[in-house]
């Protein structure tokens, strides 16, 4: 490619597109830029990304992941949320930034779980799926949701 697209991210994190499939995440509270190579090629900050590879880019450079889900990282262009063994912490940081809501923790945060849902589907019911397996537990107050994490 003769002129390689480039994503400046806020914090001037970059990631060289050449020809390809990718999913990148830059949110101003989290510690750095995530990139996700489905096919073809991209370079992030000057490292070489391999199909199924994940990059992190952060205050210590470069670190990259060869053991990267994929299916659940570009799930949102398929209109879903994928969770295959996600912890509670990343999967409430999706639904609090889809669903406009301020989480709060009471207890651990240490529980894993499973789902693919629609991102059309009310939140509640969301919710309501993941208390049915009796590790977690959930309160709504306004825009508040307290996550509880069973003993």
């Amino acid at each position: 490619m003769s002129r390689p697209f480039i994503v400046v991210m806020e914090n001037g994190k970059k990631v060289e597109v050449l020809g390809t499939e990718f999913n990148t995440s830059a949110y101003k509270e989290d510690a750095g830029v995530s990139t996700t190579l489905v096919n073809g090629a991209v370079k992030v900050d000057g490292v070489m990304l391999r199909p199924g590879q994940q990059a992190f880019s952060g205050e210590n450079g470069v670190t990259v992941n060869s053991q990267v889900d994929v299916a659940a990282n570009i799930a949102w262009k398929n209109g879903l949320f994928v969770f295959n063994d996600t912890r509670i912490d990343v999967i409430m940081k999706q639904l609090e930034r889809w669903y406009d809501i301020d989480v709060v923790y009471e207890g651990s945060e240490k529980v894993h779980l499973n789902g693919t849902f629609s991102r059309n589907m009310p939140l509640s019911k969301i919710l309501d799926i993941f208390e049915s397996t009796k590790l977690v537990h959930f309160k709504i107050e306004g825009r508040t949701l307290t996550v509880t994490v069973t003993p």
